[in-house]
């Protein structure tokens, strides 16, 4: 329960008053953010909160790298 924690994906829950985010907040994740995929941590400071990243750098030589909007956050590894 004390070991540094990250857990991300695309969660396919309704949103941060879902019960699962209810319950990992409950030992000691990060709270979600709104739509689908998440970056959550435990016994990782969050140095900056979860944030789509913007269409532009969605897209790599002409490719779209995901049908879902990518999310970036910023933890402190100890």
């Amino acid at each position: 329960p004390h070991a540094p924690v990250l857990m991300g994906g695309d969660l396919n829950l309704a949103g941060p008053g879902d019960d699962a985010f209810t319950s990992l907040a409950e030992r000691g994740f990060s709270r979600a953010g709104p739509g689908i995929d998440h970056l959550l941590g435990r016994n990782l400071p969050l140095l900056r909160p979860p944030k789509p990243v913007n269409e532009l750098e969605r897209t790599r030589q002409g490719v779209r790298m995901s049908d879902h909007p990518i999310i970036e956050a910023e933890f402190e590894l100890a």
